[in-house]
């Protein structure tokens, strides 16, 4: 199926195993380009944990499946405005799917139509999707959403979390997404979760310098570790519209105006 592509970037929030923390900024980001652009959709394409639609309290509408069957029923056009959750002034979701075993319904052409459509009609599309990209007999058709969304996607934020076990997930999954997925580097940008709130400061340096020996990339950004976050989880709301003073707020904004800037940078070149 093809469809043509507009003018919306597509951005995959991705990393590797460990909870480093995709969801969370998956949620704030696609908040903060709402604020930023007022045309924002937000996908859940995680097929082995799609959780957003019960953080934000969403429950009952359409998902990326009811999606991905109007793409192969040709259906779908320009309607997926009027398909999408509206969750917040110039912000949509577009949920996972309901239940792990129902990856079968989400197929890889299907999920390029939808993203394609979603580009044509939103500024900014973020894309939360699941770690596993192992293309292993037996684990393609289920990892396949993954690899195509990140094959997709125009960029790539890859999130590693703060501390050693995060900074060598962070390793390998860069390695698999460059060396199994062919994905270039320049596509690539790299944010550092789940800071300590008093992380000593020659710390920050090892990290970034690990970061930097496996991937020659400067992390856009250094996300704390705010209890406002886990309470707003708790609220069923997002951190912008529980707690907008707090510090990770202002840390997500800021990294959405660098990534808009980029953007911005790009399409004028």
């Amino acid at each position: 199926m093809t469809t043509s592509r507009l003018s919306g970037h597509l951005l995959a929030i991705w990393g590797g195993y460990g909870s480093p923390g995709r969801t969370t900024v998956a949620i704030a980001l696609a908040r903060a380009f709402g604020l930023l652009s007022g045309s924002t959709l937000l996908i859940d394409a995680d097929t082995y944990g799609a959780d957003i639609g019960h953080l934000l309290a969403i429950s009952g509408g359409p998902t990326i499946a009811n999606a991905a069957h109007r793409c192969k029923r040709r259906e779908l056009g320009r309607s997926l405005p009027e398909l999408a959750t509206k969750f917040a002034p110039g912000t949509d979701v577009l949920p996972g799917i309901p239940h792990p075993g129902l990856w079968r319904d989400l197929e890889s052409p299907q999920i390029e139509a939808v993203l394609a459509l979603a580009a044509s009609a939103y500024q900014w599309v973020v894309i939360d999707t699941s770690p596993c990209i192992e293309q292993a007999e037996g684990c393609v058709s289920r990892n396949a959403v993954a690899c195509t969304v990140l094959r997709s996607a125009d960029h790539i934020l890859l999130i590693c979390r703060a501390d050693p076990a995060g900074v060598q997930s962070f390793a390998r999954a860069l390695e698999e997404l460059t060396d199994d997925l062919m994905v270039e580097i320049s596509r690539v940008f790299v944010a550092v979760n789940r800071v300590p709130a008093r992380s000593a400061t020659r710390r920050m340096v090892r990290i970034q310098r690990e970061i930097n020996n496996a991937s020659g990339i400067t992390p856009l950004a250094w996300l704390s570790e705010d209890p406002a976050v886990l309470s707003a989880l708790w609220a069923g709301r997002t951190l912008h519209d529980h707690a907008p003073r707090a510090r990770f707020v202002g840390q997500i904004h800021d990294l959405a105006g660098c990534l808009d800037h980029l953007h911005e940078r790009e399409v004028s070149a």
